[in-house]
């Protein structure tokens, strides 16, 4: 749904810990900002049943970004991430490829569109390591 905003994050948060089936989860193109994704991250840890999340477009900061990826790091459900179009910087992005030296379940990544540097790029892809396909920078 659109019109979202960081504070309504807080219930998709909760109702993550009720699901019970493999979801997907879109939340793009929602004005989530950081304080909706630590939320969401928070949640994510517990969950095991969230496979696809969609944050493009949700302004999303370094400080989300690294939240997700700390979540990330014992999150073993999680198979596809869509950060496009966000704020993710270089300080996400190096918290992204940390989590990816530890995660082998993420399959597919987009961050295309995030302010990250040809050194944040290489990073994230050296992290993706033998991985089928490329991280989409």
């Amino acid at each position: 749904r659109k019109g979202l905003e960081g504070a309504d994050a807080i219930v998709v948060a909760h109702e993550f810990r009720l699901l019970e089936a493999p979801t997907t989860v879109l939340l793009g193109m929602n004005p989530l900002g950081d304080f909706g994704v630590i939320a969401l991250a928070g949640a994510l840890r517990d969950t095991r049943v969230v496979t696809w999340l969609f944050l493009n477009t949700a302004n999303v900061g370094p400080r989300g970004a690294m939240a997700l990826a700390d979540a990330l790091r014992v999150n073993r459900s999680v198979t596809y991430l869509n950060l496009r179009d966000n704020h993710v910087g270089d300080r996400g992005a190096m918290a992204i490829a940390d989590m990816l030296r530890l995660n082998s379940t993420l399959k597919t990544l987009w961050l295309q569109r995030n302010s990250i540097s040809e050194d944040g790029k290489r990073a994230v892809r050296e992290a993706w390591g033998d991985r089928d396909g490329n991280p989409q920078l």
